[in-house]
């Protein structure tokens, strides 16, 4: 008799943060920039963007702070030459700041 088992278990990233085998649950944002990730965070069920080049998702929310689906027109990219605005300011933590910001206001 023949068992075959999968196992699948959470990977680390560069960061060393703990990643879902589902490339969907992990946004390319570092967690410690993530919006998903504060406790306060009230959104549901959040959008997503892939990454054209590396196929890298991420919540709209973390690159645009809206929760609007891009456009089938609309194109993304977080690295390479091409990386929109957007998916910088995601990265470096710009979009996040303005989140706790916002927060902070409210």
């Amino acid at each position: 008799m023949i068992f075959f088992v999968t196992v699948t278990t959470k990977k680390a990233n560069s960061k060393g943060e703990k990643l879902d085998p589902n490339p969907k649950n992990n946004c390319g944002v570092s967690s410690k920039y993530c919006s998903a990730t504060d406790a306060t965070f009230k959104a549901k069920d959040l959008q997503w963007v892939q990454c054209m080049s590396c196929d890298q998702w991420f919540h709209v929310w973390c690159v645009r702070l809206n929760n609007r689906t891009y456009k089938e027109e609309e194109v993304f990219f977080c690295c390479g030459a091409d990386a929109c605005p957007e998916a910088i300011a995601g990265l470096n933590g710009e979009v996040y700041a303005k989140y706790v910001s916002r927060k902070r206001d409210n």
